[in-house]
């Protein structure tokens, strides 16, 4: 798990910076949060989690780039990505409350 998640955060990595240079900055700002929710995700797998309130900002970021997606790119399949995303990582900053 640990492998994929590095996998996917190097791909979007590349992506990101890809559309950032392309001119296409409001993709760039999605692969790129997609390299943050990686690094978050990869970081607890490997026992050193982040505090809770960058949990809480990183769900916040997902989910108004998931309805910036759907309203304003009306790129139905990145906003539910993104959105799912933004659930899984609220679903972490509810288990570390514990």
């Amino acid at each position: 798990m640990y492998l994929l998640y590095v996998v996917i955060g190097i791909y979007c990595l590349v992506n990101g910076m890809y559309n950032l240079f392309s001119g296409q900055a409001s993709l760039a700002v999605h692969y790129l949060l997609f390299v943050l929710l990686c690094h978050v995700i990869v970081c607890e797998l490997s026992k050193k989690p982040f505090e809770r309130n960058i949990y809480l900002l990183t769900t916040v970021l997902l989910v108004v780039d998931g309805i910036y997606q759907f309203f304003i790119q009306r790129n139905i399949f990145a906003g539910i990505i993104s959105l799912f995303f933004g659930f899984s990582l609220w679903q972490s900053h509810q288990r570390l409350k514990r």
